[in-house]
């Protein structure tokens, strides 16, 4: 049950990551 449970929450974290870092990179650029 618990395997299941962060098989369905780690693709969330990757992409909460990568838009996360898309943004440090923006906000890098403007400042």
């Amino acid at each position: 049950m618990k395997n299941h449970a962060t098989i369905i929450l780690f693709p969330n974290l990757t992409q909460v990551l990568l838009a996360v870092s898309k943004y440090s990179v923006i906000f890098n650029q403007n400042s």
